[in-house]
């Protein structure tokens, strides 16, 4: 114990305690606060606190205790300084340790007003009111080690590396750190076919959705995971034109629906739509985009030069997770050029030609994906730039049913970009 409190606290570092939280900024004040959260009963710890306290002012001393009297202070405020080989030593405690040392650990029903995450956040010495929990004794093992351990040079790195925020100094009242979300929550699911086909049904016969009310949704999510992506000040020609191919089923209808969006989010689509089902509901979605003067090309671009010199973009909606078998002329021919383009493309479910499961190595390979309800097998074997989660409409119990384990989409957002 002499060892640790007689280390140089010259050097700045920081780790954060979410406890008492003194700003300590004196060799006196970092011995007075040790002793104050190891006053057990330990001897050495007495004397160096009654020794420091009678070396501070009384104003200090009135200051302290105000602070230390603050349990649910917001901590995020204060920062202690100390060594680096106090922190590491009492990170890999905590690191070893069985004991819970989440901030909710033995609270029952008291809350913390200040902490958005309590679960998230590990502290043994956070509950200094609570007896149970030995808390005292598990401050002096973990020796001011328990925390976020980051050095002055080292916060502003991972703060501008986009680490968690946690490390900014912004606002815990308004923080969310992804990462730790994302590693602490179940991965979302992929879907096989069979069960991406038991989910429509069930959305269309037990929830009562339309086709075409669900086309609406996914079209949107498609054309707003574009814009996200590929935002129009991003483009490389003058002219945002895009290249929306569609083919014969609902991943075709989910194209014209995007080519709409688009066209209103200020792109200028191109449609190719070779075969068009003699069906009410894709006549009026090809009819909504003739009177919003979206041109419907005649044919498919042969040459892939073309594609690449009047197109930013080509959005594949041709085939969906419904499809299985051989591609069928025109629609190999399409793919065939499409993967001899280098313009981007954004395949909007499944990139066509692709197994539902299994993906195609030597197939189309998009820069974008965009999945709709929730991803598919097949993309795992995705490997362009983004992958988008779109379709934000998916009840609850048919989530939980299934265990999608679909992660929070962002405010009001319909899309959502996935690692």
């Amino acid at each position: 114990m002499n060892e640790a409190l007689n280390v140089n606290i010259s050097e700045k570092h920081h780790f954060l305690i979410p406890s008492q939280l003194l700003n300590l900024n004196k060799t006196k004040d970092l011995l007075t606060y040790q002793g104050r959260i190891m006053a057990s009963g330990k001897e050495l710890v007495t004397k160096i606190n009654s020794s420091m306290m009678k070396t501070s002012r009384a104003q200090d001393v009135r200051k302290d205790t105000e602070k230390m009297m603050k349990t649910y202070a917001n901590w995020e405020e204060f920062l202690l300084p100390a060594p680096t080989s106090l922190a590491i030593l009492g990170q890999l405690v905590f690191i070893s340790a069985k004991k819970d040392f989440s901030v909710n650990h033995g609270m029952k029903d008291k809350q913390f007003k200040f902490i958005d995450h309590p679960d998230a956040l590990p502290s043994s010495v956070l509950h200094s009111g609570v007896p149970e929990n030995n808390l005292w004794m598990l401050g002096l093992r973990a020796l001011l080690g328990i925390g976020v351990l980051v050095t002055s040079r080292g916060g502003g790195i991972l703060a501008q590396k986009g680490a968690c925020p946690l490390l900014s100094g912004n606002s815990l009242r308004s923080l969310e750190c992804p990462r730790r979300q994302s590693t602490m929550a179940q991965p979302v699911k992929f879907l096989s076919q069979e069960e991406a086909q038991r989910i429509d049904e069930e959305l269309f016969t037990e929830y009562q959705y339309s086709v075409d009310q669900l086309m609406e949704l996914a079209g949107l999510s498609c054309a707003t995971a574009i814009a996200q992506a590929y935002p129009l000040e991003s483009l490389l020609k003058s002219r945002p034109a895009v290249l929306v191919v569609c083919g014969p089923g609902n991943n075709g209808g989910d194209g014209l629906v995007c080519a709409r969006h688009l066209k209103l989010f200020g792109y200028e689509p191109r449609i190719v739509y070779p075969k068009r089902p003699n069906k009410p509901l894709f006549q009026n979605l090809t009819v909504q985009c003739e009177k919003m003067d979206i041109p419907f090309l005649p044919e498919m671009p042969s040459e892939e030069e073309v594609i690449d010199e009047a197109y930013n973009l080509v959005v594949d909606a041709i085939f969906g997770f419904s499809f299985h078998g051989a591609v069928r002329e025109p629609f190999g021919s399409i793919i065939s050029t499409l993967k001899k383009a280098t313009v981007p493309i954004a395949s909007i479910d499944i990139p066509s030609g692709w197994d539902v499961e299994k993906g195609n190595a030597d197939g189309l390979q998009p820069d974008m994906l965009i999945s709709l309800t929730a991803p598919k097998k097949s993309a795992m074997h995705f490997r362009g730039r983004y992958h988008y989660l779109g379709g934000r409409f998916v009840p609850p119990a048919l989530e939980k049913k299934y265990q999608l384990n679909l992660p929070q989409y962002p405010g009001t957002d319909c899309v959502l970009r996935l690692p």
